[in-house]
């Protein structure tokens, strides 16, 4: 059985290249074939900014390159958590067969777009020897090889130091919704301004990035503070009749020609050129701490008057590093209430607008705040139950929902209450197991008015969202009855101890009671079930019966617990239904109000 090796990436050129390279490594290293995928992007196009945009295989290479290479079947089992989250078992998993089985091939899918040193059983200078090699034998078309060939004749400049400002498309596609995700991608440009003036002092220097308006800026600037004419955009060395495709591979075999590259560290364009060259690699991020970090950002915003796309990205940069640093949350408010004021259209603020509020106990303002944003409540739920690279049990900002989840007399905000109960009901929906505890609790201890939810505006499917949460609200119920192993739990376990607890959640409200009824007989029907299957066990392994509650430490509590409201509530409600021929439900009600009363006089005692 062959053994190959593909690489399968479907995203940007850096990312996918350096897939691309890392594979055929591979390959060499332990006698693998290689093969390639390779999928088509087709973005907008637009003349000031370059955004990712993949021509078909037969641009890219040639035909004897796609003959030999090319992967002519999709892969049925891709495995990419092996390649993608965890790069040092890539060794380990091709010494020990870990591969897909696919067309009677043992088949790697890789997916690893990340530098591999530091990884037991490569050797750093023999693996870039080898990737540099590599990317020589790619058969690439005239057109790849054009553009490589003008960029290799602007060494006759010398040395010259490139920085590599990526932005554009994480700041300026889908309202800037990646921004937070792709953060360590992109390069703020408010925190390499100072950097930037500081190496044009003594060499040559080239800025590279996808943002053209920007590069401009940047020079422009440059050039009036220092009189330096030292400094230049990749605009300037470029043949102007190159498609995007040409000026990516210039700009690729550009920053791999440098002396040194200042890069975000996370960006496989410029990781790419650093791996095929034989530059110094200088992540800007790691060059500073976080507060140092914080606040050249902060000092940077008054300093320079760039566009607010690339103010909006500073914005993201001072949310996560005040996070990270504690900050007081009313700083992280004021940034933030800075930010919507620059990108309206960027939700993603909002979302942390709106967390940052509930955490600093101020849900009234949250309210307000879902008042005022009413018609583009959409945008809003994109934003906080965005999957990023994910998938559908995902969340990016899952940070956030704890906020929600534990406002306090949540039902006084009824957008609020909306907005919780949507997230509870995507949560649910998507299995996610994460805040299951959470959400048994929210759902068990909060009224739910099914009112303000089929009336909420923003929200489509009331009828489908109440049903699943009245169904969730009581299997709550169930599991908290058995959710711990003491003696308390065979209590909460009990039928009567269910019910009542059932009844005082769902005895408020018209509709509640219209469904009371309903409700109380599930859960008499779930617990015969559920007692009629441990009966079964326990007949198979006698060993499971239930053992003597005076054995366990709070067997005095659960002698409270049986004496508790819930418990003697649910006692009535077994008994008026036992006697329901003899009047039992009119008692009930007369039984319930004295309960009532004896409680109430107990707790004043």
């Amino acid at each position: 059985m062959d053994k190959i090796i593909v690489a399968s990436r479907k995203d940007a050129l850096g990312e996918r290249m350096l897939a691309f390279l890392n594979a055929m490594y591979l390959s060499e290293k332990f006698e693998l074939k290689f093969y390639f995928l390779w999928h088509v992007i087709r973005s907008t196009t637009d003349e000031k900014v370059s955004f990712p945009n993949i021509q078909n295989k037969e641009y890219f290479f040639t035909s004897e390159f796609i003959e030999k290479h090319y992967f002519k079947h999709d892969i049925q089992y891709p495995n990419y958590s092996i390649w993608w989250n965890n790069p040092k078992m890539i060794i380990e998993n091709i010494k020990n067969n870990k591969y897909c089985v696919s067309l009677q091939t043992s088949l790697f899918d890789f997916q690893g777009n990340f530098i591999l040193h530091g990884v037991d059983g490569i050797d750093d200078l023999d693996y870039k020897n080898v990737i540099q090699k590599k990317w020589r034998e790619i058969g690439f078309t005239d057109h790849i090889k054009t553009a490589i060939g003008c960029a290799d004749k602007v060494k006759l400049l010398g040395d010259y130091v490139v920085f590599h400002i990526r932005s554009a498309d994480i700041i300026k596609q889908k309202n800037g919704i990646d921004m937070y995700l792709c953060y360590n991608k992109g390069l703020t440009v408010f925190i390499v301004m100072q950097l930037i003036l500081e190496c044009l002092k003594n060499q040559k220097l080239i800025i590279i990035g996808d943002d053209f308006n920007l590069n401009y800026e940047i020079k422009k600037y440059c050039t009036k503070a220092t009189k330096s004419q030292n400094i230049y955009i990749s605009e300037d060395l470029i043949d102007d009749g190159f498609d995007s495709t040409q000026r990516m591979f210039f700009d690729i075999t550009l920053m791999a020609n440098s002396k040194k590259l200042y890069l975000s560290g996370s960006s496989g364009f410029s990781n790419l050129s650093y791996l095929i060259g034989n530059c110094e690699r200088i992540c800007v991020y790691d060059m500073y701490s976080l507060q140092e970090k914080y606040n050249i950002i902060k000092s940077n915003l008054q300093k320079f008057d760039f566009d607010n796309y690339q103010k909006s990205f500073a914005f993201i940069h001072l949310y996560i590093y005040a996070k990270e640093l504690n900050m007081p949350i009313s700083e992280q408010i004021e940034n933030i209430k800075e930010a919507m004021l620059v990108r309206d259209d960027a939700f993603v603020f909002k979302v942390f607008y709106v967390d940052l509020l509930l955490k600093n106990d101020q849900p009234d303002v949250a309210e307000e705040f879902f008042v005022a944003n009413i018609n583009n409540m959409d945008k809003f739920f994109e934003n906080l139950l965005y999957n990023g690279w994910g998938g559908p049990e995902y969340f990016l900002y899952d940070f956030v929902f704890l906020s929600y989840l534990n406002i306090k007399n949540i039902a006084k905000y009824p957008n609020l209450y909306c907005v919780t109960y949507y997230l509870v009901y995507k949560l649910i929906t998507t299995n996610n197991k994460k805040f299951k505890d959470k959400i048994d609790f929210f759902l068990r201890y909060n009224y739910f008015d099914k009112k303000v939810l089929s009336s909420c505006l923003f929200l489509n499917n009331h009828e489908k969202i109440i049903l699943l949460l009245e169904s969730e609200i009581i299997k709550s119920i169930d599991r908290y009855a058995i959710q711990s192993e003491s003696a308390k739990k065979y209590i909460y376990d009990h039928l009567a101890y269910k019910l009542g607890l059932a009844y005082n959640i769902y005895s408020k409200g018209l509709f509640n009671k219209l469904m009371l009824p309903i409700i109380l007989i599930y859960i008499s029907k779930e617990h015969k079930r559920i007692k009629m299957m441990r009966r079964k066990k326990i007949l198979e392994n006698l060993e499971l019966g239930i053992p003597c509650l005076k054995n366990y430490p709070d067997y005095n509590e659960s002698l409270i617990e049986k004496d508790s409201y819930n418990y003697k509530l649910g006692e009535i409600i077994i008994s008026a239904h036992k006697n329901w021929y003899k009047g039992g439900y009119i008692k009930m009600m007369f039984d319930i109000y004295k309960l009532k009363n004896k409680m109430k006089s107990r707790s004043e005692e």
